[in-house]
This record gives C-alpha cells, structure tokens and sequence, in this order.
C-alpha cells in the first residue's frame, strides 16, 4: 500500500510539473472583453448542458458541456451555473468549438473559478460598460 502511495505521489508531482510547463488552458484565453452567460435558467434557445468531470481532472474542476447560447461563447467567457447545492458558480469557457447546425449550438469546456458573491450581476456583456443582458 505504502509503494502505491508513493507512486502516486510522484505521478502527481510529475503532472504538477506538466502543467507549469504547458500552461494551463483556460488562464492562456482570459480577455479584458469577457462576457458572462446567466445559465441557472433553461429555456428555447438558451441552454447549457453540462457532463461529466473531465476525466485526467485531479483537481476536480473541469466538465465537459454544450449547449445554445445567443452570441456564441468565446474562449474565455464565462457563464454562472446553478450547483446542486443551491450555490451558484462562476465558469470560464475554452475549446470553444461552434457547431455551424444549428448556428447557436456550440461544444465547449469549462474551468470553475468561484462561486457568485452576493450582489454581483449573474450576466452582462462587458466587464468595463457593464452593460447588463
């Protein structure tokens, strides 16, 4: 048992290191021109799905996930999702990748970032105007 934990350890320290190097995905698309999705409520047109854990994820805080939104997500936008817990969380995309059929549907994934402090709008379209949706 003491070999496996070690072993583990080191593949977690040799992953550690991986990512330093690499970079991490979703902190290499940050924008100053961010845009953040409401996506606590579904309806036509308005959708986020999102699947299971990334699989790989050590830290637990990545999903895969797709849905319709109207504008299209960028890299680097971010999107507020209701936890099971009643919390709501903050998400950055990446890999944004548009379906084209429909024009609306996009494949995507997501980092957490935070949970949503009291007060703070759950959407808007710039950051800097915080012109609200």
């Amino acid at each position: 048992m003491e070999s496996l934990i070690v072993y583990l350890g080191k593949q977690w320290n040799r992953f550690k290191e991986w990512r330093r190097v690499q970079g991490d995905p979703a902190e290499k698309c940050k924008r100053e021109d961010v845009r953040r999705f409401d996506c606590t409520k579904s309806f036509w047109g308005h959708s986020l799905r999102v699947g299971e854990r990334r699989p790989n994820d050590f830290e637990g805080n990545r999903w895969d996930c797709g849905g319709h939104l109207t504008p299209l997500p960028r890299n680097g936008d971010e999107c507020v999702i209701k936890m099971d817990s009643g919390k709501e969380l903050v998400c950055r995309f990446y890999d944004v990748e548009p379906c084209g059929d429909p024009r609306d549907m996009f494949w995507a994934k997501i980092v957490a970032l935070d949970y949503l402090p009291e007060g703070q709008p759950k959407s808007f379209t710039d950051i800097r105007k915080k012109v609200y949706v």
